[in-house]
């Protein structure tokens, strides 16, 4: 049913490639862009998305995939399992039922979306459909068959003392019509397939390990607490910007004064917003989009990089990157919050960051950040451990902090006017 009233799930792709073990359409460009009128008229599951990722796709169908049940003997194999499913993916949509062994009673549904019709965020309205059919089952059932709500809310935790009641999966009050068990938030399945600690341990890690990628690599994740999140909302009323485009400007701000450089090569891989409608994005596109930032001349005040920004968004100047160039380019992926209605059945859960860092190239820096609720955010950075260390980290932390205050309290200010304190990244600066 879902299949049949999203018929853009069971469209062919135009063309295929496995890069790193991963499944990923790709199409020249003026293919790409000769077809999206075509397809913004022909598939509508998403308009914004239309406009730059469902032009991938043909107008073929091929049949609507099957539900797979797969049995998970531990969590340990459900993450193997996991990881397999998406190494042997097919496109455009593929969907299976993880069952769990009986000692943590839960079975999760594991939706793979191709990038020519999701590009993450925008799967939202895909499980909103998904949950209204669900809905629907369990409201015609209702009065002939009981629901059974006498769950554990997840598997056990080994390393985690005491249960909060709040994250639980099911609450006495509950009045939705959907099952309890199925609104296990997405970090309680990050944390069992992972088996982190609950709490702050989880966002408080770093490693240096050579398992993750094909090179060393340094993994640090830091907190936006509440009262940052304040600051950085402060400094872009301040210069009247959105706050994920002021967050960005921030982040720009940090890089081009720790590498002294003239320009930041910036690049966005995902979505991000600057508004709270569909067409108010920064780069609405699933494929890679840059933009080099100016910290010089005309353009040399902290004003001047949330103008640029600001410009390029509104002007829709982005460019496509040539290959060999994103090892050398600054990456930024925004995960926004999900948006999801109080009774909503199905969670989103983002994709895991140690998966990621897995599949992509040798990059020297890349950010990764997600929005965990409306006032906390998480900056993940990946860093070259043969060109970052854990010192010059702790010195950029800093210099987020100072770049902050310098929007709230002079935002006239040169780019460049804090003294690079970096030493062990130099040769870094070839690459702007």
């Amino acid at each position: 049913r879902l299949a049949a009233r999203q018929p853009q799930l069971t469209a062919l792709p135009l063309q295929e490639t496995h890069v790193s073990g991963l499944t990923k359409e790709v199409a020249g460009l003026c293919t790409l862009w000769a077809l999206q009128n075509v397809a913004a008229d022909s598939l509508s599951f998403m308009r914004r998305c239309a406009r730059a990722c469902l032009p991938l796709m043909e107008t073929g169908r091929r049949e609507p995939p099957e539900l797979l049940v797969i049995p998970c003997d531990s969590v340990c194999d459900l993450r193997n399992k996991l990881s397999n499913r998406g190494r042997r993916y097919a496109p455009p949509f593929d969907v299976a039922l993880m069952q769990t062994p009986a000692t943590a009673p839960h079975d999760y549904l594991h939706l793979l979306v191709s990038h020519a019709v999701s590009d993450g965020f925008s799967a939202v309205p895909l499980i909103a459909d998904l949950n209204a059919l669900y809905r629907e089952e369990v409201q015609a059932n209702s009065c002939t068959q009981p629901m059974d709500t006498d769950l554990d809310p997840g598997p056990a935790e080994p390393t985690s003392a005491t249960e909060d009641p709040q994250c639980s999966g099911y609450s006495a009050d509950a009045t939705c019509a959907a099952p309890a068990p199925l609104q296990v938030p997405e970090t309680r399945l990050l944390q069992s397939l992972e088996g982190t600690a609950a709490g702050d341990a989880m966002y408080l890690a770093h490693s240096l390990s050579r398992s993750w990628a094909q090179y060393p690599c340094i993994h640090r994740v830091i907190r936006f607490t509440p009262a940052s999140v304040h600051q950085i909302r402060e400094a872009a009323s301040i210069c009247c910007c959105p706050f994920e485009v002021m967050l960005l400007s921030v982040l720009v701000t940090a890089m081009a004064r720790a590498h002294a450089w003239d320009h930041v090569p910036l690049t966005l891989t995902t979505a991000m917003r600057d508004g709270q409608e569909d067409l108010q994005l920064v780069a609405p596109l699933s494929d890679i989009r840059s933009v080099d930032v100016v910290v010089r001349g005309q353009c040399s005040t902290l004003l001047g990089v949330v103008w640029q920004l600001m410009h390029a968004i509104k002007a829709r100047q982005w460019r496509v990157p040539e290959p060999l160039s994103t090892d050398k380019r600054i990456h930024i992926n925004i995960v926004p919050q999900a948006t999801q209605a109080p009774d909503q059945a199905f969670n989103l859960v983002h994709y895991e960051v140690h998966q990621r860092l897995q599949e992509r190239t040798n990059r020297p820096f890349a950010f990764y950040l997600m929005q965990l609720d409306a006032d906390t955010w998480n900056l993940q950075l990946s860093l070259d451990a043969s060109t970052y260390s854990m010192t010059w980290l702790a010195g950029f932390v800093a210099l987020i902090q100072s770049s902050i205050s310098d929007f709230i309290h002079d935002n006239l200010q040169s780019v460049l006017s804090k003294t690079p304190f970096l030493t062990d990244a130099n040769h870094f600066a070839r690459f702007a």
